[in-house]
């Protein structure tokens, strides 16, 4: 029998414990260069208790049941466009002014397309254009959509057709506006107003339909930024931007066209509505305020004629900012 005075012999692993738990709350020895710290009583030597490592693998994220329908332009002067539809809604592509996307493709008619749900289902309809519409290779009068088909609506443009789960659908409409606009004020910018007047111009010209150019230019800006900020004048050409593109057309585009200066290309509009439509975004704008402040615009406005060229377009729309600049700002001027 075992004398319970003497201590019961140690295993090799209580030995190899007991070595560590005493030995690490042993100093550091001086010439270590490691700080020494105090000893602990006996009763205070514990062992350190490590959470226990799992193998259990995380849960997968739900899969999401719900689809958005989302028509993406790939090819024609709209390249790069994209229409998310909500649920029960239907998409319109055509070139007329009423069309949920519009294109201004000379090959597509005013009504070309129409895009709806019915039965679960997606289809396609052609809706009696020239050109026709087509479902891969083949002419279709009304057709069942699947997942990543593509559509061509007339002679140049295409659209495909995907259904996306709505993170998928917000990330690429998150991607389409950085490329399409400004990040400051919303509307479209500089690149994309390059690539639309070339197109607008071209179809102008080719239907004889008219086009109409205006650029707008914010009075006195430079001094809202010297004696407020750039945090009050970038809040202020947001309120602008906000103002232009609630005044505009569904057939119009609205650009942030550089610094403080604005456009917009009016469709279909002869000098007469172009100078009405320039004059009430003239009273949008300066009946703006943001942080205590009002601004002023002054606009030059360009109708397209038979011998002008795109880049006079602009020219002349410019010269006339400048004549409004001279004779007092805030104002419209469409003729020289």
């Amino acid at each position: 029998m075992r004398d319970r005075n003497k201590p019961a012999p140690l295993s090799p692993h209580s030995l190899g414990l007991a070595h560590r738990a005493t030995t690490d709350a042993l100093p550091a020895s001086s010439d270590s260069g490691v700080p020494a710290f105090p000893v602990a009583e006996d009763s205070d030597l514990t062992m350190p208790v490590f959470a226990e490592e799992t193998t259990q693998a995380s849960s997968p994220l739900p899969i999401v049941a719900e689809r958005i329908p989302c028509i993406t332009v790939l090819a024609g002067p709209e390249s790069g466009q994209s229409l998310t539809l909500e649920q029960g809604a239907q998409a319109i592509i055509g070139r007329g002014p009423d069309c949920n996307l519009r294109l201004t493709d000379s090959g597509v008619s005013r009504q070309h397309t129409r895009i709806f749900e019915k039965d679960g289902g997606f289809y396609a309809q052609d809706l009696g254009s020239t050109n026709g519409t087509f479902v891969g290779e083949h002419r279709i009068s009304t057709h069942p959509l699947s997942d990543n088909d593509v559509v061509r609506v007339g002679t140049t443009t295409i659209v495909k057709f995907r259904l996306m789960d709505p993170l998928e659908a917000s990330h690429l409409e998150r991607v389409m506006a950085a490329a399409l606009r400004d990040g400051l004020t919303g509307l479209f910018n500089r690149r994309c107003f390059d690539e639309r007047l070339v197109a607008e111009f071209a179809a102008s010209r080719r239907h004889g339909r008219d086009l109409a150019f205006m650029i707008f230019d914010v009075d006195n800006f430079k001094k809202v930024n010297d004696n407020f900020g750039h945090v009050v004048g970038d809040g202020l050409l947001r309120s602008i931007g906000t103002a232009i593109k609630n005044g505009v057309r569904t057939e119009d585009l609205a650009f942030r066209y550089g610094g403080e200066e604005f456009a917009v290309i009016a469709r279909e509009t002869h000098v007469k509505g172009a100078v009405l439509l320039a004059e009430r975004l003239r009273q949008a704008v300066a009946s703006t305020k943001s942080n205590g402040l009002r601004a002023t615009v002054s606009v030059g406005v360009s109708c397209l004629d038979a011998t002008m060229t795109m880049e006079r377009l602009i020219e002349v729309a410019d010269a006339r900012l400048y004549a409004a600049k001279r004779q007092g700002k805030n104002r419209v001027v469409f003729e020289d």
